[in-house]
Parts: structure tokens; sequence; C-alpha cells
């Protein structure tokens, strides 16, 4: 029986028809989607990690609750530890409740399982594993190595402690040959929860394709944003609630729409209330960033390059050291149907790599992998990579220009200039980025900027949030780049190429630099 299979009927028949419950399609489709993929070679499963997101009041506890007791009973593995935690005592005994009563209601699970509720844990009869909570307001375990970790309402993950706790627990599963976490939570504030923030940032990229792994399943239930601010009805209707809260009973669900059509007509009374109701039960962030680059149309255009060799070319040039990327953007002009092709490279130091990763939680290695980043030796860039790349597209097509941002680019661009290479300093602020930025969305919703599909840029457009001056001139967000864990680099090369493809260089070519 494949993984999947066994998971649900372990659910369905032995967990849940005790108790008179049922196992909900969604509930369903997590567990198959945590459980099913498995990698073909060594039969062990894929999924490493999973973050699922829903409206309040859905039967998570239940659904999260039964995954400690299929693992002790039904996972081969040597010496189980299972962990549930929370961000406070009260909150992680929720989970613990519900994994105990399913525990307690099945003779058979009574034989191999013990639940001993005065330290809240769950033993195996056998001793050879047991499940039980931690909280980040408790006391801190930095030896434990957890095969299996639930992490409940990650949007209540705020303090330091917090962040230590949610630190002790992923870094401990390493040690394990198959290792699971599975976070769950309901929509929180930007602010409030980085940890929850990053997750959730990430598991969107995956579900809307800017980013892929096959180590981590996303599944989020919510109502759509977009039409949030564009239809000032959307919120209040039966829409919107069904797509936010997958126990409603019209997705076969024990959610009655008249509750909570009431909890919106109170919300529609009392305007101080819609935020609450939006967060809550329509599972919308509170203080969304927004983000500038429309990713479906931005999809459309992952589609192959046209011929590139012998054709005029910009090179925009993004420079970095250590932690953040390195980006080089060849941007080809078709002056017939004014599009685009854009042909990215990246590099990072190797010995930064698993750093980088572990910041922007996107699989830094598998790109590697694939040839989509290049690393150079050491912990710092050594720009002779990114030389060689640029002489061999001097070499292979017709370079025009070498656009760059001035941050950490005085020493090399010298060297450029000096090995014959026009090279165009761009400044970064709203005045001169602001014009390209906008041609650039203009010709992704017009379909015009071929980009091939490349992940790890389409990853980097994910990135970009804006900021607009008095004048209404935009320019990147760079201000919470660093916190979000999120990158723009190949996109900030991009913008900057385009800033000289837009137009015809006018002035002399005085020394082999020019500022504008």
């Amino acid at each position: 029986m494949c993984g999947a299979c066994r998971v649900t009927r372990f659910f369905r028949n032995v967990l849940f028809a005790p108790l008179g419950f049922t196992l909900l399609p969604w509930q369903e489709q997590v567990l198959r989607g945590i459980y099913g993929p498995v990698d073909q070679e060594t039969g062990r499963r894929k999924i490493r990690r999973a973050y699922v997101s829903a409206s309040k009041k859905q039967g998570k506890s239940f659904l999260i609750g039964g995954i400690p007791i299929y693992h002790l009973t039904m996972e081969d593995v040597d010496h189980p530890e299972a962990y549930g935690a929370a961000a406070a005592k009260d909150q992680a005994a929720i989970v613990w409740r519900a994994a105990a009563r399913l525990a307690e209601a099945n003779p058979l699970l009574r034989q191999s399982l013990k639940v001993i509720p005065s330290t809240r844990r769950i033993v195996r009869r056998d001793g050879a594993g047991f499940y039980t909570v931690l909280s980040a307001d408790g006391d801190l375990q930095d030896g434990i190595e957890p095969s299996v970790a639930l992490i409940d309402e990650l949007h209540r993950w705020k303090t330091a402690k917090a962040q230590t706790l949610y630190d002790v627990i992923t870094r401990g599963t390493i040690s394990r040959r198959e290792p699971l976490v599975v976070e769950i939570t309901t929509a929180g504030d930007v602010y409030e929860s980085p940890i929850c923030w990053s997750e959730h940032e990430y598991a969107r990229q995956i579900l809307e394709g800017s980013v892929r792994s096959d180590r981590f399943f996303a599944a989020i239930w919510a109502a759509n944003e977009q039409r949030i601010k564009e239809d000032p009805e959307y919120w209040k209707s039966r829409e919107a609630r069904v797509e936010a809260n997958p126990s409603h009973e019209d997705n076969g669900g024990f959610l009655k729409d008249e509750d909570l059509q009431a909890l919106a007509e109170e919300a529609i009374d009392k305007p101080s209330e819609q935020a609450r109701f939006c967060r809550y039960h329509l599972n919308i962030w509170g203080q969304k960033v927004d983000r500038w680059m429309p990713m479906d149309a931005w999809q459309k255009c992952g589609v192959q390059l046209r011929p590139l060799v012998d054709r005029e070319c910009w090179i925009g040039l993004d420079l970095s050291k250590t932690t953040d990327l390195t980006a080089l953007v060849c941007l080809f002009p078709d002056r017939e149907d004014e599009s685009y092709d854009v042909l990215p490279f990246f590099w990072l130091p190797e010995d930064r790599v698993h750093q980088v990763q572990k910041r922007v939680h996107v699989d830094l290695e598998l790109w590697r992998r694939q040839g989509l980043l290049e690393t150079t030796p050491g912990n710092v860039l050594d720009y002779a990579a990114v030389r060689a790349k640029i002489d061999w597209a001097a070499e292979t097509f017709r370079l025009q220009e070498i656009c760059f941002d001035p941050w950490n680019a005085t020493s090399f661009v010298q060297q450029l200039i000096e090995g014959g290479y026009r090279c165009i300093e761009i400044r970064q602020g709203s005045k001169t980025l602001s014009a390209p930025m906008k041609h650039l969305l203009e010709k992704v919703l017009m379909g015009k900027m071929r980009h091939g599909g490349h992940e790890l840029l389409t990853w980097n457009a994910d990135c970009v949030s804006v900021k607009i001056d008095p004048a209404g001139n935009i320019s990147p967000a760079r201000d919470r780049l660093e916190r979000d864990g999120k990158r723009i680099d190949g996109i900030s090369a991009l913008v900057t190429a385009l800033a000289r493809t837009m137009v015809r260089p006018r002035s002399a070519w005085e020394g082999g630099f020019v500022l504008i």
C-alpha cells in the first residue's frame, strides 16, 4: 500500500472512526501531500517540511494531533521522538489533548501506547518512543532529536525564545534519516512573527510556481486578496468564506455558513472588526506587503528565448561580496516588435551557500545543481568568474554597454574600463529607476519580456515590493529584504540594464565611463 493510502486509512479507520469523526477532504489532501511523494531510489518519504494555513476552527488540532500517533505506531523509525510545540503552554496543551483523546479512543492503540496526563506525554509501552509537548514560554531543551515535530499556530511565535525553540527543533532533525516538521497556522500580522511570515511567503511562492521544492509541502486556504482590494463586496460573500474555510459545509465539512455569515454581518456593522474577520475567518494577513510584479503575467513570459548570438546586448550588473547574490543579466532588445530577451547569471561564494539558504528559505543547493547558480571557492566571491562571463558575452554577442549599480563595484568596474569595456553607472534612486521599472512592468503585462522560466530570476521577481516618492516615482523597497529573507538582485540587474536599452546612448564615449 502506498504511503498516502496507508496514512489516510489509519486516520479514517483507526483514529477518527472510534470518535465518530469523518476525515474531511482537505485533511486527506494534507496527509496525502505529506506522505504520498516517495523517492523512487530509496523508498523514503520526500517531504521533510510542511506548511498548512487555514482560518480558525477547521479541525486542525485533531489533524496534527493524529500525526504523532501514526508516527509512533506505523512508521519504521528507530526510537521515534515526536514533539508538539507552540508559543505558549496552553496552546501546546490543545494539540496534546487532541492526540491523547485519539490514542485512548481505540482499544488497539491503548495496547501499544500509554497516555500520561501529568507530564503530557504519550509513550510506547515497549519504551522505544514517545510524544511530548514543548512551548516557547517554558524550558528549552537543546539536545532533542525530533523525528517528527508539530508546530502549532506559528503566527504566535514572536519572541526571541520562540526563535530559539524553532531553531532547536528544526536543527535537531538533522541527525534523523527521514524527519518531518509540520507547521500549521492561521494568518498573522506581517510585522509580528518574522518566522511565520517567512514560511508563509515560501509556501505561497511554491504554490504559485515562483520556486520549486520536492521536500516542502504547502497548503493555504484563504480568500482572494486581490478581489478584496478591488471589490468591496467580495469579503462579505459566501464565495470568500468557502475559499478560506476548508471545513465549510460547501467543501464537505462541518462549518455552517450561517455561523460564518453572522460573524461577517457583525464586521459589517462594526467596521473596526473587519480586519479581525478577514484575518481569522478569511485567513488574510494583516499589514500585508504588496508584491509589485503580477506573477501570473511573469510566468506567462517564461517562454523560450529567441536566438541570441550576434545580437545587441546590454549587461546589467549587481555585485556583492558575501551574503547577497551577485547578478549579471544580459538583456537583448528586439527593435522590430519592441520586446526583450533576458539571460541571467547568478553567483555566491561556495562557503556561504548553506548560510544564505537558511536565511532566504529557498533551495539554493538545488539551483546550484541545476546550473542556475554558480559558486566560487571560499567565503568571498571571486569576481574573476564574473569577468570571465563578461568576456564570454563580448565574444558571443554584440556587447554595447555594462550598466552597473555602483555599490561594491568601483574597483571591478575600473578593471573593466581598462579592459576596453564601456561602463555606465546607474544611480539606484527613484528618479533613475522609476522609468525602467515601469517599462519592465509594462513589457511583462504585454508578454514581451522573455526570460525562459529561469527559476532563480522568477523568485527575485516575486520578492520585489516598491516604494513611491512624493513625485510618483517608484524604486525597490529594500529596507525589509533581509528581515523577510528575500533577494531581488537579478531584477535589480535587469532594471539597471533596461535603464540604458530604453534609449539610444547619445553621449560621446570618453574614457569608458558614462554617468546617468
